[in-house]
């Protein structure tokens, strides 16, 4: 990338935001800034103590002004309005619901041993909660009102599709091996 470009990947948990945000970040060469490292104190086990509003969200500023090129992956949904439109693009990934619930209780499961029950039924309203709460609602309002480029994701695809649809999108060349510029659909 040339220019200044931050790209958030956002979606429901589970849906792979920092998995792909993970490997986009590889192959641009640029950091990546996961969300849950601002909004979550580092504990043993882990996402057992929120860290303070406004520390989160001065952490997550702090970084991104630190990196004009970055890849931020989760939700920043409800954290701040200087954040809302602090993108270039946003990738929304809409992974279906079956698919998404299984990625969850498999790495709960791997991380913790058992899934936390309250977090799995929290999870699983992603697709017919309000918008008081993180859900598909709340994303679909959050993204209508943002003022950059939108690159909505919808279906279960490789993270490999998925880098090459959007360096695609960038105007990025694929790795050999991806076949250009594949085809999504939207939300």
């Amino acid at each position: 990338m040339t220019s200044p470009t931050r790209i958030h990947i956002t979606g429901a948990s589970g849906s792979g935001c920092t998995t792909l945000g993970r490997t986009l970040a590889e192959r641009l060469g640029v950091p990546l800034l996961d969300t849950d490292d601002y909004f979550w104190h580092a504990t043993v086990p882990l996402f057992q103590k929120k860290r303070d509003r406004e520390e989160r969200n001065a952490g997550l500023k702090r970084d991104m002004a630190l990196h004009a090129q970055c890849v931020i992956s989760g939700s920043v949904m409800m954290w701040d309005s200087e954040l809302d439109d602090a993108f270039d693009l946003v990738v929304f990934l809409h992974v279906p619901d079956e698919v998404r619930m299984a990625r969850l209780i498999a790495r709960e499961t791997e991380r913790f041993g058992t899934p936390d029950a309250e977090f799995i039924a929290w999870a699983a309203t992603y697709e017919t909660a309000d918008t008081t709460t993180r859900s598909l609602a709340l994303h679909r309002e959050w993204l209508a009102q943002r003022t950059c480029d939108i690159l909505p994701i919808t279906g279960n695809y490789t993270i490999e599709a998925n880098v090459a649809r959007i360096l695609c999108h960038l105007g990025e060349p694929s790795s050999s091996s991806t076949p250009p510029c594949p085809t999504f659909s939207s939300t």
